[in-house]
């Protein structure tokens, strides 16, 4: 599974997608209770040049074998992604 989201304008609360904390437990929270397995996480804040809240980037690893269309082994899937370029290996 591959999902990537890039959220802007969003009805949340305001500052919730400059909380690198709270989106991580928001997003790993999610992903268990729809019974994926989360292996990592990494989310980090970044600011402006004032050293405002600017944004945050963050992923989570699943690990899922169960789905079919994954080999299970000899695979290699990644994503490298900036200013809306992407790199697929």
């Amino acid at each position: 599974m591959n999902l990537i989201a890039d959220l802007h304008d969003c009805r949340c609360v305001p500052g919730f997608l400059l909380d690198a904390p709270g989106l991580e437990s928001f997003c790993v929270d999610a992903c268990q209770r729809h019974g994926l397995t989360v292996v990592g996480r990494l989310f980090h804040a970044f600011r402006d040049a004032s050293g405002q809240p600017a944004g945050v980037t963050g992923t989570v690893v699943l690990a899922d074998p169960t789905s079919p269309c994954i080999p299970r082994r000899a695979y290699l899937a990644g994503d490298c992604q900036r200013d809306a370029r992407c790199l697929r290996l």
